[in-house]
């Protein structure tokens, strides 16, 4: 026998047979009372069987060859029609039946999990959402959940439907530089190196449109890179690191007749107000340049303070459009400026209406209002400091990562999901990228879970969904740089639940929920446990 896997016992078997496989790649059924050699399948397999696996019936028998699986029929000894299953590139590690038997899952070690629909023999879907070998896979009782081990030690839960884990990675050629959900959850967009905006149908994660910025005169030579993506009042901007600003119609993905051009050019960052009415623009520029998007009429600059470093500011339009705030500098220190002074501006005016210096010193890296521009948020060495803009007084402040694993993350991005009940806090573009997700409505806020770390991936941009229950990020591999991973995340607690409770079979503790969920012991048991 090749291993220990190529021999198993048949269910519901009343002469309690084992099935064994040998080295001519011979099926054997053997009456394990008598010892009695009860009949033989011939695979004509070409490749070494490893493995076997019976259907909940006891009428199906899987054999798994290097990349492939056959499928028999126990009783007639013939092969079932859709046989062999095939697709894998690298060598199949387990394989196992749903309970019903309707479908067929294998692990392998090209990073794969696949599953196939037993009776028409065709591939329902490949999940691809993990680049980790994938060793051992199994089906939850009902059949909708499966658990993978990976080579690193790593449990994946996946959604076959859903064809997702708690992430699901796309591939996409190029790089992808930003992310950005429709205010409606349909679309998502995302921002590529080539000048390129891609249109996702957001439940699928199909593309259904390329918006292309080809056809504007480029103002640099290869710059063509979409540095940053707004979208406010039905219109999507896309900021081109040219400093040119195209504009589109959501409705129809027309673009609007002529585009806004960011003098100084090289461009890294653009804001829209709620209603679309005022654009912001900044890049290596001295000011943050506005306009009034309906009328096309500039609105005062905001001086913008850089210095021989030319370190982006950080900077943030408010929801209503009205006001910006901008971490500018009021320290020096080794000629470099340290911009540890949050001004507030009016954008109508032109006029600063409120500073303050939290810390001063304390370099403030990113800045973000909340949706109902009650608070600013803002991240300094100290952690996250949730500021009240009308008391100009400190709300509440959040460590600077929630235990010391990862000391070696930068982290220094702020974005606040659309309801503000969370926060994410990602790695900057030069570290590892990481995130963490913070539950705000908490009486004491608590990180999501766990620290979200993909440490061969750098160069992340992230985005929330309207309902704050699903996050976009594109990332980009070390180890390939030319080529970015688009990948959606599931933050929907009741989700989370759902696949605990599926995995786990059983009532969850509160110790259970509080692992899995932070704020566990306020949430609800399994509704419906399979017995």
């Amino acid at each position: 026998m090749a291993n220990a896997d190529s021999a198993v016992f048949r269910p519901h078997s009343q002469a309690l047979e084992l099935a064994t496989i040998s080295d001519a790649n011979t099926i054997q059924f053997w009456e394990m009372k008598t010892g009695k050699l009860l009949k033989e399948i011939s695979t004509g397999s070409t490749e070494t069987i490893t493995k076997l696996a019976f259907s909940a019936d006891g009428n199906t028998l899987a054999t798994v060859g290097k990349t492939s699986i056959q499928l028999w029929d126990v009783s007639t000894g013939s092969q079932r029609p859709g046989s062999p299953f095939a697709g894998h590139t690298n060598s199949i590690t387990d394989v196992t039946f749903s309970h019903d038997g309707s479908q067929l899952a294998a692990s392998s070690l090209d990073n794969t999990v696949t599953v196939w629909d037993v009776a028409p023999g065709k591939r329902n879907t490949a999940l691809t959402g993990n680049r980790q070998a994938k060793q051992s896979v199994a089906f939850s009782p009902d059949g909708t959940m499966l658990a993978t081990g990976t080579e690193q030690g790593t449990i994946l839960l996946w959604k076959p439907s859903a064809k997702s884990t708690l992430s699901q990675q796309v591939d996409s050629i190029g790089n992808l530089n930003n992310v950005l959900f429709t205010p409606d959850g349909k679309f998502l967009l995302v921002g590529r190196g080539d000048g390129k905006v891609l249109v996702y149908d957001a439940q699928t994660m199909r593309p259904i449109n390329t918006l292309s910025t080809e056809k504007y005169p480029l103002l640099i030579p290869g710059s063509w890179s979409i540095e940053s993506l707004a979208l406010s009042g039905g219109k999507l901007g896309a900021g081109r690191l040219d400093g040119t600003i195209v504009f589109w119609d959501i409705k129809t993905w027309q673009p609007l007749p002529q585009p806004f051009i960011y003098t100084p050019h090289d461009l890294s960052k653009v804001m829209l107000g709620a209603d679309g009415r005022v654009l912001a623009v900044t890049g290596n520029g001295d000011k943050v340049l506005l306009w009034d998007v309906a009328s096309r009429k500039s609105l005062h600059p905001i001086p913008y303070t850089r210095d021989e470093s030319q370190i982006a500011r950080p900077l943030d339009l408010s929801p209503d459009g009205k006001m910006l705030a901008i971490g500018q500098c009021s320290t020096m220190k080794s000629g470099v400026c340290v911009p540890d002074q949050i001004q507030f501006w009016d954008v109508f005016t032109g006029k600063m209406t409120a500073h303050t210096s939290p810390k001063p010193g304390n370099a403030i890296s990113d800045l973000a209002f909340s949706p109902d521009r009650h608070t600013l948020a803002f991240s300094n060495s100290d952690g996250i400091i949730l500021w009240d803009i009308a008391q100009h007084r400190q709300q509440l402040a959040l460590p600077f990562r929630p235990d010391q694993s990862q000391e070696n993350i930068d982290y220094s991005i702020i974005l606040f999901s659309p309801n503000g009940n969370r926060l994410v806090y990602y790695s900057s573009p030069t570290s590892a990228f990481s995130f963490i997700i913070w539950f705000l409505t908490l009486q004491s806020p608590e990180p999501l879970v766990q620290v979200f770390n993909e440490e061969s991936f750098s160069q992340g941009n992230i985005a929330f969904s309207p309902d704050g229950q699903r996050l976009a990020s594109v990332s980009t591999p070390i180890s390939s740089p030319g080529r970015s991973i688009l990948t959606l995340w599931d933050l929907s607690i009741a989700s989370w639940q759902e696949r605990t409770c599926t995995i786990a079979n059983r009532n969850l503790t509160v110790d259970d929920r509080n692992q899995f969920v932070k704020g566990g012991s306020s949430i609800s048991n399994c509704p419906d446990v399979v017995a």
